[in-house]
């Protein structure tokens, strides 16, 4: 009988952690967790996981800066806003024109 509810209990488990998760992360610096990564990406924030980068920029501070910047997007706009906007905004722009990623960008420089 307990088998037949398994994937509702182990969905329903995995939904509270990710908020859990996401309550704890919105308030912290991210995690920086070093990896390989698919086809040409040096990094990406993966709120409210953390940042992944890849070994050989792990010390890049544009690429840092970059990524704290997504970061932040994600806190001030939370967890369902940031995720929808971005997803929203590529989908009507280039990568590079992306205003959240534009924002980003300029906060290479900084």
């Amino acid at each position: 009988m307990v088998l037949r509810f398994l994937p509702v209990i182990v969905i329903v488990g995995l939904i509270l952690y990710v908020i859990l998760l996401n309550k704890s992360a919105q308030k912290k610096e991210p995690k920086f967790i070093t990896m390989p990564l698919p086809g040409d990406r040096k990094a990406v924030a993966m709120p409210p996981f953390g940042v992944y980068i890849e070994k050989d920029v792990e010390n890049d501070e544009k690429i840092i800066k970059h990524e704290k910047c997504h970061w932040r997007q994600y806190q001030d706009k939370g967890l369902i806003d940031y995720y929808k906007e971005y997803f929203k905004l590529n989908s009507q722009y280039d990568y590079q024109d992306n205003p959240m990623e534009q924002e980003c960008f300029l906060a290479e420089m900084a």
